[in-house]
């Protein structure tokens, strides 16, 4: 994963995932500036695949819009991505 927020991803990947294709994505979200169970989160998202470009390296960064996505899942991460960006803020 490159890029993420409450509204969709990027990921870079060896496989060539066309525009249009229905992803069902799990991964887990760490946010190391928080404690105890509040630190991580497992994600169940679904996405559409909206951008592929061919790398250098033979890979594809694939941009991934989220088309079903909780309300918890949106929030916990807007607060990564704010918390990451905003490194001296207090973190929810």
């Amino acid at each position: 994963m490159v890029n993420l927020s409450d509204l969709g991803m990027a990921i870079i990947t060896n496989y060539d995932i066309p525009r249009g294709a229905q992803l069902y994505i799990k991964f887990n979200l760490i946010n190391m500036r928080l404690s105890g169970d509040d630190r991580w989160r497992f994600m169940k998202i679904t996405g559409e695949a909206v951008s592929n470009v061919k790398l250098q390296d033979e890979n594809h960064r694939i941009g991934i819009r989220f088309n079903k996505i909780s309300e918890d899942d949106k929030t916990a991460i807007s607060n990564f991505v704010l918390c990451n960006k905003f490194p001296h803020e207090q973190c929810k």
